[in-house]
């Protein structure tokens, strides 16, 4: 099963990944969608082109030559049946709780029991399943596991939660190793936590605020936050009529003149020049 992968800027100049070819590198990244959250694969050149280039005439046997002579994979055998594995790929990921899987892990000498995907532990998302948390391969943050099954009524338990429903649900991507990342969101999803708001709920305010929004919308949660946030003052604020008329009240309780509604100055904010000295 695909599962969702994302990459740091600084992929792009490693420097073993400068030296493969464009089929190469692409190849690269999408075998991380296709391997296991033990980066490992099936070492079958042909299903690997049918589910990265299946539009494409490529032979991707060079390619994984490539990728092996780069040491960017490795490759193993188990029970007479050979795989890849992503060299560093759980050296340098943080995954809580990984999808169980059908592939043994290098050197293991055996192969576990194949699982059909409704087994798998991954949820709902945009790109069908997959929640994950995130993992870093080099340079590369991939995603694995969440902690608990999601779903669209589900009530995040923390920041990270809300991360990942924001990843898999509208595709908004961020690094939560990153200190800005950290600063600009988790004091918002902390606020939500506090709040119990679901995720349908703040689904159904990012719908509204994207139908609303006049500009590019940059950071969707601090983005649909304001938005919230403005909705709640604009029902909290008071009737404008209720408003005007508790000032006309004031007004005559302060100057013993009856102020017409007619006559009001045009923002309701004034001083009589009769107003009587009290005290």
């Amino acid at each position: 099963m695909a599962r969702i992968r994302t990459i740091k800027p600084d992929f792009w100049t490693d420097e073993k990944i400068v030296e493969l070819s464009f089929e190469a590198r692409l190849f690269f990244i999408g075998s991380w969608n296709f391997a296991d959250d033990n980066g490992n694969l099936q070492r079958s050149a042909k299903k690997l082109k049918m589910q990265i280039f299946p539009a494409d005439a490529i032979d991707c046997e060079p390619l994984i030559q490539s990728l092996m002579a780069h040491g960017l994979l490795s490759e193993y055998e188990v029970n007479g049946e050979k795989y890849l594995h992503i060299k560093g790929f759980t050296t340098h990921q943080v995954i809580n709780r990984p999808s169980k899987t059908g592939l043994p892990v290098p050197g293991s000498g055996s192969t576990p029991t194949p699982l059909t995907d409704d087994s798998l532990t991954e949820g709902k998302g945009r790109e069908g399943k997959g929640k994950e948390g995130i993992k870093t391969v080099g340079e590369v943050i991939v995603g694995g596991s969440p902690t608990r099954e999601l779903s669209d009524d589900f009530t995040p338990k923390d920041a990270s939660e809300w991360l990942r429903h924001f990843r898999t649900k509208h595709g908004f991507e961020a690094d939560p190793t990153n200190v800005n990342d950290r600063k600009k969101l988790w004091p918002v999803f902390a606020g939500w936590v506090n709040a119990g708001l679901t995720a349908a709920f703040v689904d159904t305010a990012i719908a509204t605020a994207s139908a609303l929004a006049r500009e590019p919308i940059i950071c969707l949660p601090l983005y649909v936050d304001r938005f919230m946030a403005n909705q709640q003052a604009a029902r909290a604020s008071p009737d404008r009529n209720a408003r005007d008329e508790s000032r006309r009240t004031a007004a005559q309780v302060l100057t013993s003149v009856t102020v017409s509604q007619n006559h009001e100055p045009p923002d309701g904010n004034f001083i009589d020049v009769n107003a009587k000295l009290i005290g």
